[in-house]
């Protein structure tokens, strides 16, 4: 499955018997999937691995297979995917960040946000996150992120403020071989 996610690009899926951290075997569903980049390059390869022998939390099977496909969707999706706290952290952050930015995901979990943005980009940055606490969505604000390496990539955000918790949810896409060519 993995030599086949590799050379289409099509992610791959199937069932297993797996071991638990204590010997036990369960069944399970693996999502084996390729990230890359523009050149169509792996840069990393996603493993998501659900049990699906039995839920041990009482829920509904409809809301645990949402979940599930809310799991593998946040972590395949090629572009960024975010969740931000109230105290401007990240709360989580799929596997494209790591590829995109070089940074680890708990590196961008433990770094407060404004801190990756482009010091020019920040003033305007302040403004939208303002802007979108009264308004709950933002389309097409473009700004810049500091990657490891020191350059800054250029993400054109989509995001949406949660009032009951005061959470961002965003999606940024990488536009800068875009915006370099124009």
């Amino acid at each position: 499955a993995l030599q086949e996610t590799v050379r289409t690009g099509k992610p791959q899926r199937g069932e297993w018997v797996c071991r638990r951290k204590t010997g036990g075997p369960f069944p399970a569903e693996q999502t084996i999937a390729s990230i890359r980049n523009a050149d169509r390059e792996v840069l990393r390869i996603a493993v998501t691995i659900d049990d699906i022998g039995r839920d041990k939390t009482g829920r509904k099977p409809e809301a645990v297979e949402a979940e599930s496909d809310f799991e593998r969707f946040f972590n395949l999706i090629p572009d960024l995917a975010c969740i931000v706290s109230t105290d401007g952290y990240f709360k989580r952050v799929n596997p494209a960040w790591e590829a995109t930015r070089g940074y680890t995901r708990e590196e961008v979990r433990n770094t407060p946000m404004l801190d990756f943005i482009h010091p020019d980009d920040l003033e305007r940055t302040l403004s939208e996150i303002a802007k979108q606490s009264r308004e709950y969505r933002t389309k097409h604000f473009v700004n810049r992120y500091r990657c490891k390496n020191g350059s800054y990539r250029i993400f054109d955000w989509r995001t949406t403020f949660n009032r009951d918790d005061s959470t961002r949810f965003g999606i940024a896409k990488d536009i800068t071989e875009q915006r370099l060519s124009e």
